[in-house]
């Protein structure tokens, strides 16, 4: 045995030791194409599967769906702004670049978000 075949067996065992976890949670589907992937590959995929909290993603899933099991939707709960609490940046004349860079920063720390919609 290379220790090429040793790389290999090692990945592939780390993908068969995750298999069962990923089957109760309905993941397995992740390792389709594990054959199709390099040694490399298939080490990286194990690393990111074995860093799944599938249990937790399990629960958020569940508590997302969960409106539409029951026949509500939190959509029908939603309401446009009253135009005059809305502002834009381009159309009030005032884009600072200041902003937009504090903004992007506060976004990639996780502390706010942004959405954009065209009707």
């Amino acid at each position: 045995m290379t220790s090429k075949d040793s790389t290999i067996e090692s990945a592939w065992a780390r993908l068969e030791k995750l298999r069962p976890s990923l089957e109760e949670h309905s993941q397995d589907h992740l390792l389709r194409f594990a054959a199709e992937l390099s040694e490399a590959e298939r080490e990286t995929l194990a690393d990111e599967l074995a860093s799944l909290e599938l249990e937790k993603v399990a629960k958020i899933f569940k508590a997302t769906t969960s409106d539409v099991e029951s026949g509500s939707k939190k959509d029908d709960r939603l309401e446009p702004l009253e135009p005059s609490i809305l502002g834009s940046t381009l159309r009030d004349g005032y884009l600072s670049a200041g902003w937009e860079e504090s903004g992007l920063v506060e976004i990639g720390r996780g502390k706010v978000g942004g959405a954009s919609m065209c009707i």
